[in-house]
């Protein structure tokens, strides 16, 4: 991909992630590195652009994506891309730069911020209530031609509607769900909520 859209990394972005309690990888042989890893490898083979789906609200998503993306590089998925597609409460607004609003980094209104040698975080600039899904449909056809694998955060799409929509776009929706936590009925009725469009999986958190 274009080195112009995806600077250096940073010790301020590596610093915003770390107050973020996001660690790059769980420890190498645990559980949860485990989960990661067959997961990646389950997505390696499931189209370009593949969302991520909370099975409830109380599960958070945002470094979930961030850690899968750090997984597909491990599986061999060189150009990996996470987008934080919640405009109304974007959970990396924050790494985002301040009074920056047109450069090269800029798609859509999304800033791209580096995570590592191959994945990058794509966030809205500034919290945007209204248009998630038209924005999403703009940005997806240029992330396709630039990175290897997508992944979408779909937290900020609550209602069904949406929900669908944005899924429709997608080649692909794997649910997050939190071991011990979700309850079985509640994946049902998120696999209800898509409709006709198939889950790839769950991936247990927590």
């Amino acid at each position: 991909m274009p080195a112009s859209f995806r600077p250096a990394v940073s010790p301020a972005v590596q610093a915003a992630l770390s107050a973020l309690g996001i660690p790059p990888l769980p420890r190498v042989g645990s559980d949860a590195y485990s989960d990661l890893i067959r997961t990646a490898r389950l997505l390696r083979g499931e189209g370009r652009a593949v969302g991520l789906v909370p099975a409830t609200a109380r599960v958070a998503v945002p470094g979930v994506a961030i850690q899968l993306a750090l997984a597909l590089n491990e599986v061999g998925v060189k150009e990996v891309c996470v987008v934080d597609a919640n405009y109304e409460l974007p959970a990396f607004s924050d790494m985002a730069p301040i009074g920056v609003t047109a450069g090269p980094n800029i798609r859509h209104g999304f800033v791209a911020v580096p995570l590592g040698d191959g994945a990058t975080l794509l966030t809205p600039h500034s919290p945007e209530p209204s248009l998630p899904l038209k924005r999403l449909d703009q940005l997806l056809p240029e992330l396709r031609s630039l990175f290897d694998k997508v992944i979408v955060d779909l937290t900020g799409f609550r209602e069904v509607g949406e929900l669908v929509g944005a899924c429709a776009i997608l080649d692909g929706v794997l649910a997050v769900a939190t071991t011990n936590v979700t309850l079985e009925r509640e994946l049902a009725g998120l696999v209800a909520d898509l409709g006709d469009r198939p889950l790839l999986g769950t991936l247990l958190v927590g």
